[in-house]
């Protein structure tokens, strides 16, 4: 619904002859109640689009992609790997609430898969199964932003 605003006009009156001059805008109850119609409905809409405002500024932070590389070294003999690292994240999230994905860049030997484990708001943890001695890889981090 869309507000009609009222123009209001003073009554006035010539104090000497006591003509009026200007019929002013009646005051009644539907006028006021109108009046307060308004603003509520103004308060109500002005706080939708705050909540809209936030919620597309919280969509848009988590459209920023933190993109990392690194490269993992493994000293054990197959069947053994320790190529398990902690990766720290530029920007701390404030939720588990984010997506990490990966992509095996190049390896020394058979990398097998890449796996991504203990993740927290500060970081998370980036390992190699196979008999490879080195594995570069690209992560990506989206999400779990919230300010």
């Amino acid at each position: 619904m869309i507000y009609d605003k009222t123009i209001w006009v003073d009554h006035v009156v010539d104090s000497d002859t006591g003509e009026v001059i200007q019929q002013g805008t009646p005051i009644s109850e539907n006028r006021l109640n109108k009046s307060e119609d308004g603003i509520f409905e103004n308060r109500e809409l002005t706080s939708l689009e705050m909540q809209q405002i936030l919620e597309l500024k919280r969509n848009a932070e988590n459209f920023n992609v933190e993109i990392g590389s690194v490269t993992l070294s493994n000293s054990q003999a197959y069947p053994f790997n320790n190529s398990k690292i902690t990766i720290a994240l530029k920007k701390p999230r404030n939720s588990l609430d984010y997506e990490i994905s990966t992509e095996l860049v190049s390896s020394n030997g058979e990398a097998g898969d890449v796996i991504v484990s203990d993740k927290q708001t500060n970081g998370f943890k980036l390992e190699f199964t196979g008999s490879a001695t080195a594995a570069t890889v690209k992560y990506f981090v989206k999400g779990g932003i919230y300010s």
